[in-house]
């Protein structure tokens, strides 16, 4: 199930109009205000149809680019139907009941991996450039967990999931949640989702289930503590149900994805750049052929932050001066 969550703002309040397709945090925790200042909130209101806005999450890589997800961008065949005039990015936001728009960035661009396959959920990666540049801080998008690593998703999504069908219920938590799961491997994943998982795609879960994103995060960052330094190393993408036992979410696998990344960010020609062959485990193997591996699925989303399960310290982001992997614009 692909994690949507379609939704109105209307004089800084957020309210739910269709929840048919949704990602959120569950088994989580509400995040300490400020503590993961690189993701964004993204309103998406396709051709001014507010019918059809929708709630997603992102990261910010630099200071004119976010990274998304590709089927927030899309319409239920896979059509692209969101455009920059669509798409407004809100930084620096703790509380979506108090938006402002001092925290309102605009967007130039929107760019689709041309790849995209909306039927499997594969290479599900977005990036939007920004209008401006933003003092906002910014992360590395470099993040390749090993398994059994502990990594963090956040977003706004929705907290509660009915424990039969882990189907979302209840409303989206106008707050930022974080929570923390471990990285399983893509074996253990495909066994789960009979086939379905490629090597562009990363699961993270519990066996017991219970720890999850879910609808609303769609987008959202999944992030590594690596040597004291927050890295970006998923996309919230999909999932059977939200926290179910034996059902992990699944996310797209930054890494594999970094050329085509810094390319686009650089200036440069993407739509013809091979995508990295990074094994399940974290590791490249250096060359550039096709990756996928077997049939995809339905798309799911997770989520968890910086404040939580690690040394209860802030992230470490980039001030957006270029390190850390995070390329100038």
């Amino acid at each position: 199930m692909i994690r949507l969550i379609i939704f109105l703002l209307l004089a800084g309040l957020m309210e739910l109009a269709n929840a048919s397709i949704q990602p959120r945090i569950v088994g989580g925790k509400i995040a300490v205000k400020g503590s993961w200042p690189s993701a964004v909130a993204l309103q998406i209101v396709p051709g001014g149809n507010r019918s059809q806005a929708r709630l997603c999450g992102g990261n910010l890589i630099s200071p004119t680019w976010v990274l998304t997800a590709a089927h927030c961008l899309v319409d239920e065949q896979g059509v692209q139907d969101a455009f920059p005039a669509d798409v407004t990015v809100f930084a620096g936001q703790h509380n979506l009941d108090n938006l402002t728009q001092e925290n309102q960035l605009t967007v130039r661009g929107v760019l689709v991996h041309p790849n995209f396959d909306y039927q499997r959920i594969n290479a599900d990666i977005a990036l939007l450039e920004l209008s401006e540049p933003t003092d906002y801080p910014v992360m590395s998008f470099e993040g390749s967990p090993g398994v059994g690593e502990s990594v963090t998703a956040v977003g706004w999504g929705l907290t509660d999931v009915d424990p039969k069908t882990g189907e979302p219920i209840g409303g989206i938590s106008p707050e930022l949640r974080e929570v923390n799961v471990p990285i399983v491997s893509n074996e253990q994943c495909n066994t789960a989702y009979f086939g379905g998982i490629t090597n562009l795609m990363l699961c993270a879960g519990l066996e017991e289930g219970g720890k999850d994103s879910c609808s609303g995060d769609s987008g959202g960052p999944l992030m590594i503590n690596h040597e004291g330094r927050w890295e970006q190393a998923g996309i919230v993408s999909f999932g059977d149900g939200c926290a179910m036992p034996g059902k992990y979410g699944v996310y797209t696998r930054v890494a594999a994805f970094t050329p085509w990344i810094r390319n686009a960010i650089n200036g440069g020609d993407s739509s013809d750049l091979e995508i990295t062959d990074v094994k399940p485990g974290g590791s490249s193997s250096g060359d550039s052929s096709d990756t996928e591996s077997s049939d995809g699925s339905d798309s799911e989303s997770s989520l968890e932050g910086g404040s939580g399960d690690g040394d209860g310290s802030s992230p470490e982001v980039d001030s957006g001066d270029g390190e850390g992997g995070v390329a100038e614009t």
